[in-house]
């Protein structure tokens, strides 16, 4: 008996070994990084392609839900304007009931007023006797003090007159150092592009100041736009804060024009500037009026800088993800790595657009030095 359960237990185990060796291993733990990783590279996409998507799919989901809050909305208020004319009618069922009670009571009062009368007769009040002094007294001191104010603030107002105001200095501050100034004046929406074209400036960054018909510069950024009718996307005048700044950036006697914008919020200018990607090329024409530029076949890397003009028709641009001196950037370019205009962040509050990516690294590096006195 015990040989025959030695024998059971010995074939259960070969058994269990074997069904061992028979699996198969346990699959690759998966995350997210990885599973990321692999869209991007199945679906040939790209973190702005991505982030565009996700943004429409939100902009979606909001408009669902605001649909569904105005509809919320309209119930509760024909609910509370219900609840209120029942409250304005027990009110004035209150109101009414009230009137006649105190109307009735003012009727048994008046009554009963009378009947005394009658039996009773008032006594005529006497007058109080006038007393002149005291009057006298008060109507003089009233002047007084209406004299001495008179006279204090006859004074003051004197002194003030003839003191000189202080005037306060405005310390002027850009959001990029310079080391030139330009001023341009009678520029219109058709001139902008020659004017700015015809610019020669100093190496390095010169700030270029357009003047108003007041002989003023345009202090905020939609003044500049508006006077030169420039459309802005409706996300991005919300968020602009009302600093900017135009350039010229000169290199190896080369003029690169840019402009720069302060914002509020990164996440609406950052999707307002995707949005603006159909139209920036035509709407800010004055920093496209050449392509200076071309993107090198390694993104990565900065030691060339061909300018080019090309004049195919058949030239087909398209936005692209390119890295420039460790600076992501937003490109339009052609087949032949040429590109047209670009844009970053320098950060959450500042966006760059030139019509050179090279451009756009240096001046970064600039404004992460800018706290360095000029």
């Amino acid at each position: 008996m015990s040989e025959e359960n030695t024998k059971n237990n010995s074939n259960n185990f070969k058994k269990v070994v074997e069904n061992l060796h028979n699996k198969t291993k346990l699959p690759a733990l998966r995350t997210y990084q990885g599973d990321m990783a692999e869209f991007i590279k199945e679906k040939n996409e790209s973190v702005f392609s991505i982030a565009a998507k996700e943004k429409l799919r939100k902009e979606n989901e909001e408009k669902a839900e605001k649909e569904r809050l105005k509809k919320l909305q309209e119930e509760t208020e024909a609910e509370k304007k219900r609840i209120e004319e029942e409250k304005k009618k027990k009110k004035e069922q209150k109101a009414k009931e009230r009137k006649e009670v105190e109307e009735h009571k003012i009727v048994k009062e008046v009554k009963e007023v009378k009947e005394s009368e009658v039996m009773f007769p008032r006594p005529e009040p006497k007058l109080p006797k006038k007393n002149n002094f005291k009057t006298n007294l008060v109507v003089g001191a009233v002047s007084l003090l209406l004299i001495a104010g008179g006279v204090f603030i006859s004074l003051y107002v004197f002194r003030y007159v003839n003191t000189e105001p202080v005037v306060s200095v405005p310390i002027d501050t850009e959001i990029i150092p310079y080391n030139d100034t330009i001023t341009l004046t009678g520029v219109t929406k058709e001139s902008l592009d020659e004017e700015i074209a015809r610019l020669s400036a100093k190496s390095g960054v010169s700030l270029v100041k357009i003047i108003n018909s007041d002989g003023l510069p345009f202090e905020k950024s939609m003044d500049f736009f508006n006077a030169m009718k420039i459309p802005v996307p409706r996300i991005l005048e919300r968020t602009l804060s009302g600093k900017y700044m135009i350039g010229i950036f000169s290199q190896n006697e080369e003029m690169y024009p840019f402009i720069s914008l302060s914002v509020n919020d990164f996440g609406n200018a950052f999707s307002a500037m995707l949005d603006w990607e159909k139209t920036i090329t035509q709407d800010l024409s004055f920093l496209t009026k050449q392509i200076q530029n071309t993107v090198p076949v390694d993104p990565t890397s900065t030691t060339t800088n061909t300018n080019s003009n090309p004049n195919s028709k058949s030239d087909s641009f398209v936005w692209r993800d390119i890295i420039i001196k460790n600076k992501d950037i937003r490109g339009l370019v052609n087949k032949r790595n040429q590109a047209q205009i670009a844009y970053t962040f320098l950060d959450k509050n500042t966006v760059l657009i030139s019509n050179n990516v090279f451009i756009l690294g240096d001046i970064s590096a600039i404004y992460v030095s800018r706290s360095i006195v000029r």
